[in-house]
């Protein structure tokens, strides 16, 4: 459980742990500059705040050195956490930060928890929940798009969003009262329905967005498929630009689900080879196309892999069935060769049709610019999460509430202010119980 911030004063290393130039320690709490002093020897409360000073830290008790530091002090309320804080730059590596931090603890410093950082300053108003979700996003990001939209998050303009929109239900509820209070003074009620219909449509607007923003977060899941020997593997390597997977003339050769991330114009793209599939009395190639069956499930797009240079067969057409379903391309491989597939089948079926040689690079670049047409169809500035997008979601049902309930107003106004109340949510503005501990145990420990 973590603690009230004005109980006790906290301590972490906020730099991985790891060979490098140099690693970051930091406190933060009542005590913060008290116990900087002790281990640092200077009247830390005397410093100008936010400037960098040269000095050594010691061990008190024994008067060791224990490393030589740059460090910076911060005075409440104007730091990270709201409270009095100290940075301390070490020597990186693996035993300086972690001395530094032990003298620390040693006096009178607690070893901070997952994100008490961060929830710290949620406590002190230094942040709303939609902002500490940007310094998670920023932390995990995957791509530069992610980094972008996250950083978006950082700067507060999506908490701006999110209080416009609560704002704006706010100042329909009051319009509403005036209604109830002064009804023969004020006509309101088509103006309520105009803006209702406004906000709703600005909420679902950023719903759109859901899908492109789990995929923003996870990566985008593409799966190559196809019979054996059509050069899924000689795509999965080109796609990629080196030789991850084993290429043989063998069918069969691939017996597992590979499983790369490349990054293409910022956005994360997941790519899965998978092995052929075909009837086997094989053994281990029949777990190989069962597990080929279980990535297709969990595609966001496939790419239907066929030879062009031999007719199209029954067992390519029996793939078209999971493209359907989860919708991607069909790319006609082999295209270096003399080619003897009959393109107005393919084409028959609806998808789009792209060309390349893999073996020889062709047409790659085609094929991943796409994919990202395909999957990430609206640029969004609001990534959202999963919790974000259920308290939208529910702030959307009491709005159509209150339309379809217009000629009672107590109805009408009960449904603006449950949506009013899960905006505040979103924010962090209500509590929730045991919701802000979940959501600041994502944060590494020196955040």
């Amino acid at each position: 459980m973590i603690v009230s911030p004005d109980e006790d004063t906290i301590s972490a290393i906020s730099t991985p742990i790891g060979i490098g130039a140099m690693g970051i320690v930091r406190v933060s709490g009542p005590r913060a500059l008290a116990i900087g002093a002790r281990v640092l020897g200077k009247n830390l409360s005397k410093l100008e705040a936010k400037k960098a000073f040269y000095g050594f830290v010691r061990n008190p008790e024994t008067g060791n050195l224990i490393d030589e530091v740059v460090f910076l002090i911060y005075h409440a309320p104007n730091s990270y956490t709201g409270e009095d804080m100290l940075e301390i730059f070490t020597h990186g590596g693996l035993v300086a930060p972690r001395e530094v931090l032990g003298v620390l603890l040693r006096n009178g410093a607690r070893l901070a928890e997952r994100g008490e950082f961060a929830r710290r300053g949620f406590l002190n108003n230094k942040m709303d929940l939609v902002k500490a979700q940007g310094i998670i996003d920023v932390v995990d990001a995957r791509s530069q798009k992610a980094l972008f939209t996250s950083v978006y998050r950082l700067k507060g303009e999506a908490s701006e969003t999110v209080v416009s929109l609560k704002k704006k239900l706010e100042h329909i509820l009051i319009s509403l009262e005036a209604t109830v209070d002064f009804p023969e003074e004020v006509d309101e009620e088509e103006k309520v329905v105009t803006d209702l219909y406004r906000v709703a449509k600005e909420m679902e607007t950023l719903l759109k967005g859901m899908e492109t923003s789990r995929r923003l977060r996870q990566g985008l899941k593409v799966v190559i498929i196809g019979k054996t020997n059509v050069g899924k593997s000689s795509l999965y390597n080109a796609l990629l630009q080196e030789e991850r997977a084993i290429v043989t003339p063998f069918p069969g050769t691939t017996r597992d689900v590979l499983e790369s991330q490349l990054e293409y114009e910022g956005y994360p793209v997941l790519i899965y080879d998978t092995a052929g599939i075909r009837t086997s009395s094989d053994e281990i190639e029949t777990i190989s196309i069962s597990r080929t069956r279980q990535a297709v499930k969990g595609a966001d797009l496939v790419l239907l892999v066929i030879d062009g240079s031999i007719p199209l067969e029954e067992e390519d057409e029996e793939f078209f069935y999971d493209l359907k379903e989860k919708g991607g391309l069909v790319i006609l491989n082999k295209i270096d060769l003399p080619e003897k597939i009959d393109r107005k089948i393919i084409l028959s079926y609806g998808f789009p049709l792209m060309e390349t040689s893999a073996l020889k690079g062709w047409g790659i670049e085609n094929i991943l610019k796409k994919v990202v047409e395909m999957a990430f169809l609206s640029n969004i500035d609001l990534m959202l999460t999963d919790r974000e997008a259920n308290y939208l979601e529910e702030v959307l049902k009491h709005i159509r509430g209150a339309v379809e309930n217009l000629n009672t107003l107590d109805i009408v106004g009960h449904h603006l202010r449950e949506g009013v109340s899960q905006l505040r949510k979103i924010l962090g503005e209500e509590p929730i119980l045991n919701l802000t501990e979940e959501i600041f145990k994502n944060f590494c420990v020196g955040k």
